[in-house]
């Protein structure tokens, strides 16, 4: 038996009522939690690091209107085309844009030295490496690779957690790119369940959970991840938001959102805009790209408030009914006050039928920005002028 107040024993206490922080993933555009161990290593908490070892962007796996929103922004967020959403599908229509990005990004790699200063838990691999060994159909699967790098920090937590004997009773999961660690409370009750962001599916009525964050009780993230392993390898499924929304519901699980903010992962737009300006000109023809540049423009002009320039723009979605050809006359309803106009086409947002719900979810964030300033100018409206 140990004396009492020996080192083992101060460790058991000290991880009975602790956190122990996963800080699992790709690191993209900085790594802010590694230039301040403090605020990654806050008292009674403890930082277990599964990383790949290259710093990358999101250049591949799935890229849709929510990714772009974070690298490019909200007008080029609410552009894309639905036929340009999916796995690769956008670097097939820039390939040239991409190339410059990974030129940008180069060989630069994770900053191994800082994480050994916060933690003697440090698990650097190659992603190249591991997707290789992947079946083809599952390389662009980004559910496999959370999956994994979870896996491996639930491991050196194992170890770390052997070694006390004793458990922690919290676990996070944060990316490594996140600016700092979520503001949490260690007394919460054993069926809730943290996360960056939650909202609903209206096409099949299911829940969809962020994973940037995850916060629960050590049982729950354990269960978790075996979860996640039987449904991504034993049934092919890869959309981890709606798995993670499985898990929350399947278990009676409360989800709570906790605030999560992300380190600035920037593409440069002028760029991004001069490629596709570049597909146009390739192929004048090309409805996609005609589309996609109009929308860019309109947007980009309404967040400016030049409302003439974003009128001129609208020659280049004639004819078109496509979600981000709608919210754009959406934006610009609202911006000339043409607000029969604006619940005209948020009603028809409405009527979607759930079979194809499910793609113009992407788009929601857009419509709810317009709901939410229409309400607010019918509000003023209401309380007349001042």
């Amino acid at each position: 038996m140990m004396p009492a107040g020996s080192t083992k024993d101060r460790e058991r206490e000290e991880m009975e009522a602790s956190l122990a922080v996963l800080v699992t993933g790709e690191v993209r555009g900085g790594q802010p939690l590694l230039s301040d161990a403090g605020r990654l290593a806050p008292p009674k908490a403890r930082t277990f690091f599964s990383v790949w070892n290259k710093v990358g962007r999101k250049l591949d796996g799935w890229i849709g209107p929510w990714q772009l929103w974070r690298v490019l922004g909200k007008d080029v967020a609410n552009s894309v085309p639905q036929s340009l959403i999916g796995t690769g599908v956008l670097e097939r229509f820039l390939p040239g844009f991409f190339d410059a990005l990974r030129a940008e990004v180069g060989q630069r790699t994770v900053d191994r030295a800082a994480m050994d200063a916060i933690s003697p838990y440090v698990d650097i691999e190659d992603q190249a490496l591991f997707v290789e060994i992947l079946p083809p159909e599952s390389r662009g699967c980004n559910a496999r690779l959370i999956h994994y790098k979870l896996a491996r920090a639930l491991a050196m937590m194992r170890l770390a957690e052997e070694a006390a004997g004793t458990e922690f009773k919290n676990v996070m999961r944060i990316r490594p790119d996140a600016k700092a660690l979520p503001d949490y409370q260690d007394d919460f009750a054993a069926d809730e369940f943290y996360t960056d962001w939650k909202r609903s599916d209206p096409s099949e009525g299911s829940l969809l959970i962020g994973d940037n964050a995850i916060l629960a009780r050590r049982e729950v993230i354990v269960g978790l991840c075996e979860y996640l392993r039987h449904l991504i390898y034993d049934q092919i499924r890869g959309n981890i938001h709606d798995l993670l929304g499985e898990f929350v519901t399947r278990y009676g699980l409360k989800p709570r959102v906790m605030d999560t903010h992300l380190a600035d992962d920037v593409w440069p737009l002028d760029l991004f805009i001069q490629h596709l300006g570049e597909k146009l000109s390739a192929d004048p023809s090309d409805p996609e790209a005609r589309e996609f540049l109009a929308c860019v423009k309109i947007n980009t002009c309404l967040t400016r408030g030049d409302v003439g320039g974003a009128a001129a723009q609208f020659a280049g979605l004639e004819g078109s009914e496509s979600i981000p050809a709608l919210l754009c006359r959406g934006r610009l309803a609202l911006a000339t006050g043409q607000m029969a106009e604006l619940s005209a086409i948020l009603s028809e947002f409405a009527t979607y039928s759930p079979s194809t719900m499910k793609e113009h979810l992407y788009y929601q964030w857009g419509f709810s920005a317009l709901k939410a300033q229409r309400a607010k100018e019918e509000s003023l409206e209401a309380i007349g002028p001042r």
